[in-house]
């Protein structure tokens, strides 16, 4: 299959996804049929330097050698994660096959123990958060200028709709009580304002309350979209 259509028909799946777990098993396809074996998503703020603290987003189901990356000193010194701030651009482990410091290359020589031969970043900004994509492969594995540039936007879209998953779904359940998640699930039921007070035995100018509120919280501007964003965000279900 060509290149391009690949990236098509994985932005399709991507757009319809509703759940971080989805995305994750699509997203470990999508590389395995790019040549990729592994990838790993790391989230810092715009302004990282390198030297505080990151959040793992994502990781490819059942690896260990992210596993070791990440709890050793390797999280630090892994030269993809630099480079890439320094030269805004995405790159590959190949590149710098040669003149790495003994802390790159320590990492490089324990990697290929795992049977990781090259790799591949890139990285992208939502708000205040940077985004680095990193993809391991278990041969050499060399993509063309345009391939690069189709698996950057990939990965970016990607990247963008898990994140607004998660946050909705971390924001969502701090924001919503329980009382107006289950009057949106009400409202998701088609009921009216009358119908949930009988229901939940609350009076209707309380139910239209609860309503009102979860709208405003989950930034809506009205109890139809309210509605799907909480679908969406796994905050309700019918």
């Amino acid at each position: 299959m060509k290149f391009n259509v690949l990236v098509v028909e994985f932005a399709s799946f991507v757009e319809h996804a509703d759940s971080a777990k989805d995305l994750t098993l699509a997203y470990q396809r999508f590389i395995e049929r790019s040549g990729f074996a592994f990838f790993c998503v790391k989230t810092v703020p715009a302004d990282y330097d390198g030297s505080g603290p990151f959040d793992i987003l994502s990781v490819s189901p059942h690896d260990d050698w992210f596993g070791r990356w990440a709890t050793t000193q390797y999280a630090k010194s892994a030269p993809l994660g630099p480079r890439l701030r320094q030269e805004m651009r995405s790159i590959s482990w190949t590149e710098f096959a040669e003149g790495q410091n003994f802390a790159e290359r320590e990492v490089l020589d324990e990697a290929s123990r795992h049977g990781i031969c090259d790799g591949w970043a890139t990285a992208f900004e939502i708000g205040r958060r940077r985004f680095e994509v990193l993809l391991l492969a278990l041969a050499e594995h060399n993509l063309t200028p345009n391939e690069e540039i189709a698996l950057h936007f990939a990965s970016a879209y990607w990247g963008m709709k898990l994140f607004q998953l998660e946050h909705l779904r971390l924001s969502g359940k701090r924001a919503l009580s329980d009382r107006e998640r289950e009057c949106l699930r009400w409202v998701a039921a088609g009921k009216t304002d009358w119908e949930m007070s009988r229901i939940l035995g609350i009076s209707e100018k309380t139910a239209q309350e609860h309503v009102g509120r979860a709208v405003t919280k989950l930034g809506a501007a009205t109890r139809a979209q309210a509605v799907a964003t909480a679908l969406i965000g796994n905050l309700i279900s019918l």
